[in-house]
This record gives C-alpha cells, structure tokens and sequence, in this order.
C-alpha cells in the first residue's frame, strides 16, 4: 500500500479494512514519513539542526534570532552579517562549529573558509566540524554528504561531492583558497586589547589582513559572517562598518547586537546566565571592558579642548556626527550639562559646556539612530523579538 498521495484523513478511513499484515507496512510507512519530515525540517531550520546533534544544549532567545540569521544566509537572502555579542553565550559553538557542518550539509560542493583569532583555535573548530560530519546522527539529517576518503587533516579537508573546508588562525595565509563562505569568528584576542591601551592601531593589523587576505578570497556570489565580541570602536567590526558608511556603494550588512543585559534589566541568556552573576561581573570589570564586550557598546577615550571650532575631521562619519551635533544636539548638550569632547580614530565628536561627562555610549547611541536610518549600507536588527 503506497501512502505517498494520501492525506491523513483517507488513511485513517482505510485503517480498520485493512488485514493485520497490511496495518504493519502501513505503520512502517507512516514512520518513515514521520523521519523523512523530521530530517527536512532539520536541513531547513539551523536551530532543530543543533538540538538534534547537541543534546545537551540550552536554548535562549538569542539562540533562535541567531539561528533566523543563519538561514537567510543559507537562503541567499543575507550576503553580509554581522552579529556582536558576549563571551560565554555559545558564539564560537554556532559560528564556527555547527554553522560550517549544516552549511556544507545543505551544499556539499560548497567551499567553506573559518577563522578564529589563533591557527590552534581555528584547527580546533576544523577538528570538531569534521568529526561532526563523520558521525551517524549527521548522516541521518544529511545522508548526501560525506568526507573524502584522502581528507585527514583537521584543519583542511573535501566533501565526497567537491565541497572544501579550510580552517586558519588570523594573519595565516589564504592563497589558492576560495569561499562561498567566509566565517570570521572573534578575531581579536585579549593580549591585542591589552596592547591596545597603549596602541590602538593594534586592531588595524586585523584589518589590514581582512582586506588583503579572506575577504578577497570570497566567490562570486559568497558570503560573509562575521561572529564576535566587541573590543574598541576600531576592532574588526567597527572598521568594516565605518567603510560600509563611506561609500555610496558596494556591501550591504546586517548587524545583530546582543548586549548580555537587555534594556530591560533583564539577561540576554537567562537560562545558563542568572542577573545576579551579570551584576557581579559588571561590578568587577572596568566599564571600558564591560560595555564592549558585554553589551556591544565600546566607548572612546574622553579628552578636554576649549573649543571645537576649526577642527578638522578626517572621516566621513566624524563629519557626520559633528554635524548632528552642532545642528540637533545643542539643547541634549546643554540639558546634560556636559564637559565632554568624544573623540575617535580621525577627529573630534563634540565639545564641552559646564560641568560634567556625558555618556559617550549615550550620544553615540542618539546619533547613530539618526545616522543609520540615513545610510542604507548598514540595517541593524532588533536583538530579542520581544525586548524583554
């Protein structure tokens, strides 16, 4: 009996004619579609992927705003994505182990690039990803893909159906390789930052090796992704944005920003992290450090000047952001009563009136409200559907 075309209503109607031996291929039937349903929605939907490869994982809001990301991605709907958020909070685990494998699962003659901030790091999540797709839960979602039977390493190895994984540290050399996906995930370390205090140029070398290696690498028609933790407002993700906003045009990026407290007070993961253990980090941790890293919102070093008249501002988002200020900013300034300039990489922001600092985070965040509905280059996602 074939089941194929028949609704569940017709099924039903024929169960109790059937002979007992006829019931028993019509159960082994209807559990084989019931598998064959299960393993479509598991190759469409990234976040059944992972619950059903990773049974211990624990799900959280961001984890499916993520996941929605990842498959625009798949669908060819998003070329450019960025998404900022806290340590601890499965970044690394999305971005460069479970991302990769669902990706080649669903295009097994895709090439795939991965890096992390360190060759050991990158080869690591290579190890993982291959292992991954070598075992038997992943054959039953993708029973297409397999590895090559040359494909040892950890780092760089084929799909039986031409696909190419390659694994590497930043400042690695990527020549002969080729991406339909580039992943970049945390490409900055703790040492950079910690050598950033006395040279922030530390994060051009980042930079400089994006442009000239991986990004230049990418296909006809590739993908970036790009999964990290903020450092400064000149890391990774600051410098290809302020790019993005200088040009009239070229790459569009979608930007996703979860902070590890939520404007409401609440935790961005509240079922792996509590309030009381973010209060507690926040307490110990300089606020530099804090807002970056765990709310997305790197600030600026803060300097005094007499008067912003006759500056000069090197880039276009500086003049830009000097502009609003002077134009709509006037009565925030003189109701804040600040003694604040916010300086950056190439210029000044604003200047001083009377008696105490402004927030730069809180500026910054009224500007680039203004700036970013002006600019079509960058669409910044709202982070938790809720806001909760």
């Amino acid at each position: 009996m074939n089941i194929d075309n028949m609704s569940l209503a017709d099924v039903l109607k024929v169960l109790p004619s059937l002979s007992e031996s006829d019931q028993r291929v019509l159960e082994a039937q209807l559990a084989k579609l019931e598998e064959l349903k299960e393993r479509e929605l598991m190759q469409e939907k990234f976040i059944k992927f992972v619950e059903k490869v990773w049974p211990t994982f624990i799900a959280g809001r961001h984890h499916k705003r993520m996941a929605e990301a990842f498959e625009r991605v798949a669908r060819g709907e998003t070329k450019r994505l960025i998404i900022n958020m806290p340590p601890r909070h499965t970044k690394s685990e999305f971005a460069s182990y479970l991302l990769p494998a669902w990706f080649l699962g669903k295009f097994p003659s895709k090439k795939v690039i991965q890096t992390s901030h360190t060759a050991e790091l990158a080869v690591g999540f290579g190890r993982k990803v291959r292992n991954l797709v070598d075992t038997e839960v992943y054959h039953d979602i993708f029973p297409e893909l397999g590895l090559q039977s040359d494909s040892k390493a950890a780092g760089r190895w084929n799909t039986s159906k031409g696909g190419d994984y390659f694994a590497i540290g930043v400042g690695g050399a990527v020549t002969g390789k080729g991406a339909d996906l580039l992943i970049i995930d945390d490409p900055h370390s703790e040492q950079e930052a910690a050598m950033a205090a006395t040279n922030p140029e530390v994060y051009d070398k980042v930079y400089e090796w994006y442009t000239s290696g991986p990004r230049q690498r990418l296909q006809p028609g590739g993908t970036i992704v790009m999964v990290m933790t903020r450092w400064a407002e000149n890391d990774l993700t600051g410098r290809v944005l302020a790019d993005a906003m200088k040009r009239s045009t070229g790459e569009d990026w979608d930007v996703i920003e979860l902070p590890a407290i939520l404007p409401s007070g609440n935790p961005l993961w509240p079922e792996f992290w509590s309030i009381k253990e973010l209060e507690a980090l926040r307490e110990e941790l300089p606020p530099s450090k804090w807002n970056a890293q765990y709310q997305q919102k790197p600030t600026v070093k803060k300097v005094r000047l007499s008067s912003v008249s006759g500056g000069r501002y090197g880039s276009l988002i500086d003049r830009h952001l000097a502009s609003f200020l002077f134009s709509r900013g006037t009565r925030l300034l003189q109701s804040q009563s600040v003694v604040t300039i916010r300086r950056v990489r190439h210029g000044v922001f604003f200047t001083k009136t009377k008696t105490r600092m402004l927030s730069t985070s809180y500026c910054w965040t009224h500007f680039r409200s203004v700036w970013s509905s002006r600019n079509s280059k960058i669409r910044r996602l709202p982070c938790i559907v809720t806001g909760k």
